[in-house]
């Protein structure tokens, strides 16, 4: 009939027999049950994060990212958010979902680095805007540490995901 679990498996043999130890022998059966270790679903694994590093200064470290698919506003339908881990300042760009790799450039220099400065290391998503050849050499050149994290992960960028959230 199967193993419903210790406990239900423990009351249905008891509505018929009992003996004495008949818990801790009906938890030794099933813990040793092959059908019930094959087909038991396992707890995922625990991955143990790494913190990211504390930065020393305002404007150092920045996390980055896009909320897309915004009502139309001036012509624009996303906005481009950067988010300084350090003092938790934000700044906010309008743009278009289809912004191209020289356009970001182009906002972090017009919005970002005329007013704080280069930051020593960049926090973000996979995005296409961010991963191409194109942005990662452009950072090297400028001497960018780039620090890339998985979509939707708040543990990595998690400054930007709580403004994103708190702006839609």
């Amino acid at each position: 009939m199967g193993h419903l679990g210790e406990w239900k498996t423990i009351e249905l043999i008891m509505r018929d027999f009992w003996w004495p130890g008949i818990t801790t022998f009906v938890k030794a059966y099933i813990k040793g049950c092959a059908t019930c270790q094959t087909t038991k679903i396992k707890p995922p694994v625990k991955v143990l994060l790494k913190p990211n590093e504390i930065p020393q200064g305002i404007w150092e470290t920045i996390t980055m990212d896009f909320i897309t698919d915004l009502p139309i506003s001036n012509g624009y339908d996303s906005i481009f958010t950067v988010v300084d881990r350090h003092s938790k300042a934000v700044i906010l760009s309008p743009c278009h979902k289809t912004i191209t790799t020289k356009q970001t450039s182009q906002l972090l220099i017009d919005n970002i680095w005329k007013q704080t400065g280069f930051p020593l290391t960049i926090i973000l998503d996979r995005g296409p805007q961010f991963a191409t050849q194109v942005t990662q050499e452009f950072w090297q050149k400028l001497g960018i540490k780039q620090k890339l994290s998985t979509a939707f992960h708040p543990q990595t960028d998690g400054e930007s995901e709580c403004v994103n959230q708190e702006l839609q």
